[in-house]
C-alpha cells in the first residue's frame, strides 16, 4: 500500500525530469522505454528493466485491488493473485539494481542485494514449510 503512495511521486519526478527524458508511453506501457536496453543472446529486449517496474506497478495495483475488494467475499480470486506477489518482489528489486542511482555502486548496492538474498531464503523456508516447494 505506501508503494502505491510513493510511486506516482516517482514516475512524476521521472516525467519532468530533463536529464533523462521520459514520456507518458515510457512511464506506463511495457518495453515502450528506450533508456538502458538489454540484449541477451544477440536478442534486444528493449529497456527491459524500466519494464519491470511498469509491470510491477501494474501487478502491485491489482494485487493491491483485489486484496482490498474481494478477499473476504471471493476467495478464490485473493488466491490467484497473491502469488503474482512473489513475481512483483523480483521485478522491483532487478528494477532498482539495475536503474537506481544510489544502487549502482557502494554500500547501498551491498545492502540492497543483501536484502534481496534475505528476501529469498524467507520466500524458500515459507514456501519449504507450507509444503508447496
Amino acid at each position: 500500500g505506501t508503494w502505491l503512495v510513493f510511486n506516482p511521486g516517482v514516475d512524476t519526478a521521472l516525467y519532468f525530469d530533463h536529464f533523462v527524458p521520459f514520456s507518458l508511453s515510457d512511464l506506463f506501457i511495457p518495453f515502450a522505454s528506450t533508456f538502458h536496453p538489454v540484449t541477451l543472446g544477440g536478442v534486444s529486449f528493449g529497456s527491459l528493466y524500466v519494464a519491470f517496474g511498469v509491470i510491477a506497478l501494474y501487478l502491485t495495483v491489482t494485487i493491491v485491488t483485489v486484496s482490498l475488494i474481494w478477499t473476504e467475499r471471493k476467495t478464490v480470486w485473493w488466491k490467484l493473485t497473491h502469488p503474482m506477489s512473489y513475481f512483483v518482489m523480483a521485478c522491483v528489486f532487478l528494477h532498482t539494481l539495475t536503474l537506481g542511482t544510489d544502487f549502482k555502486d557502494g554500500i547501498f548496492r551491498y545492502v540492497w542485494i543483501g536484502l534481496g538474498v534475505m528476501l529469498l531464503g524467507a520466500t524458500l523456508i515459507r514456501a519449504w514449510r507450507a509444503n508447496t516447494l
